[in-house]
């Protein structure tokens, strides 16, 4: 973990083969390593951790709500409810008692509810807290989605070519973005943002013809992060052996 402002310095390493990583955008984040899911505090201090009952493979991870974590398990396309001590308070639930028998991703929504999308029909459904189907939208993208993300009245897509897509929920408008990511994309201070691999740099995506914005933030030299994110005042990354 690196401090974000003024001179960054390195506050804690830890040997670990980590899969990915994820933010609540406040106080915590949460790592995904040999398929459990451990938390931590803005310190870096554990505070939980959680693998599958049944050796279902998590996927992905939804910690917007840190009350009620969503883990999804993609394989089987089913999804559970956490506390923030890492503790079901849900049963497993089935996309396929939506209608949704092929792959797909589950988000939790700004509004409320969530958001599922069914790849094999290219369709976005919102669902309500009670996960009862409210409506659908039709979608058309030329490669598969891999990644949705929520702000506010916007739906960020990015597909397995790593395009990124903003559908404005309110507009019904589907505009795509110039810049192209392969790692996944997080919020930060309320905006789109991703680490770039190759530049081992943060951008912030933005709806603009001069395209992403370059976060001030320097690496040592010779670094090779894999994936990064931001939390407050903290940037935590990871490479092949460590957590940082």
């Amino acid at each position: 973990m690196h401090s974000l402002f003024s001179q960054s310095h390195l506050i804690k390493k830890i040997e670990l083969q980590v899969s990915d990583i994820f933010s609540d955008g406040q106080s915590s984040f949460y790592v995904l390593s040999n398929n459990i899911l451990t938390a931590y505090n803005e310190d870096s201090e554990e505070t939980g951790n959680r693998t599958s009952d049944s050796g279902d493979i998590i996927t992905s991870v939804d910690v917007k709500n840190p009350f009620k974590i969503l883990v999804f398990y993609g394989h089987i396309n089913s999804f559970r409810l956490l506390d923030r001590d890492l503790v079901p308070v849900s049963d497993e639930i089935s996309s396929e008692d939506f209608g949704v028998f092929g792959e797909c991703l589950l988000i939790r929504s700004d509004r409320g509810g969530y958001l599922l999308w069914d790849e094999d029909n290219s369709e976005l459904i919102k669902l309500n807290s009670d996960f009862e189907k409210e409506y659908t939208n039709f979608l058309r993208f030329d490669d598969p989605i891999i990644q949705l993300m929520n702000r506010k009245s916007e739906l960020l897509f990015r597909t397995e070519k790593g395009n990124l897509f903003i559908y404005n929920t309110e507009k019904s408008e589907l505009t795509r973005l110039v810049f192209v990511s392969n790692n996944p994309i997080f919020l930060y201070n309320d905006q789109f943002c991703c680490f770039d691999e190759k530049l081992q740099s943060f951008f912030v995506l933005q709806e603009s013809e001069f395209g992403p914005m370059s976060l001030s933030l320097e690496f040592p030299v010779g670094s090779q992060f894999k994936n990064a994110l931001c939390l407050n005042e903290i940037v935590v990354c990871y490479d092949e052996e460590f957590l940082y």
